[in-house]
C-alpha cells in the first residue's frame, strides 16, 4: 500500500493505475470503485491545469472500462465542469494535496485486507490465553500476574503444606 500510497501522492496516475490492476484478491466491484475514485481525481486534476484533452480521454477510454453506469459518468462530469463554470475550478497546491489525502485514505478503507481484526480482538485473546493457563495450573493459588514471556506452571512446592487446627479456646495451631 506504501507504493500506492506514494504514488497518489505524487499524482503519478498510469503507475497508480496499473499498481491497482495488479493488487490480487480484490473483487471486481472493489477494484472498479477504487478505480473510479483514481480517475476522478485525475479527471478533475487534468481540467485544474487545464488540459481538456487528457481530462476527456480519462473520461471517454478509461472510465467506461469500469462498467459505470451512464449516469454516475454523466454525473462525474457535470459536477467537475459545474465547479469549472463558476470559477471555482481552479485549485491551489494544498487543496490539491489535500484531495490526494483523502484519497489515499479512501482507498485505504476500501481495499482492507480481506480479514480484519476487530477493534480489541487482540487484548481479548491475550486474556484468555492467560486466563486458560491459570485454569489448566493443578497447582495454581497465586494472585501473582501471570505474564506470556512462558507458559505459566505452578509447582507441587507452592501447595500448603502446613496444617491450622483450631483448638476448642478459639487458638489458632499449626500443626507440621
Amino acid at each position: 500500500f506504501d507504493l500506492l500510497e506514494s504514488q497518489i501522492l505524487s499524482g503519478d496516475w498510469d503507475d497508480c493505475i496499473d499498481t491497482l490492476n495488479k493488487i490480487k484478491d480484490v473483487k471486481d466491484d472493489t477494484r472498479s470503485s477504487v478505480l473510479f475514485l483514481v480517475f476522478k481525481q485525475c479527471f478533475l486534476e487534468y481540467l485544474n491545469r487545464g488540459d481538456d484533452s487528457l481530462a476527456l480521454s480519462v473520461l471517454q477510454k478509461r472510465v467506461p472500462t469500469l462498467h459505470m453506469s451512464n449516469e454516475t459518468v454523466h454525473k462525474l462530469a457535470y459536477n467537475i465542469l459545474a465547479l469549472k463554470e463558476m470559477e471555482l475550478g481552479k485549485l491551489d497546491e494544498d487543496v490539491i494535496s489535500e484531495l490526494r489525502k483523502r484519497l489515499v485514505m479512501e482507498l485505504g478503507k476500501q481495499l482492507l485486507p480481506p480479514i480484519v481484526l476487530p477493534e480489541r480482538r487482540l487484548e481479548h485473546l491475550v486474556e484468555t490465553s492467560v486466563t486458560a493457563q491459570i485454569d489448566s495450573c493443578i497447582y495454581h493459588n497465586s494472585q501473582d500476574a501471570v505474564l506470556l514471556y512462558e507458559d505459566h506452571c505452578c509447582g507441587r512446592d507452592q501447595i500448603p503444606t502446613e496444617i491450622v487446627k483450631k483448638k476448642k479456646n478459639g487458638v489458632w495451631q499449626e500443626r507440621k
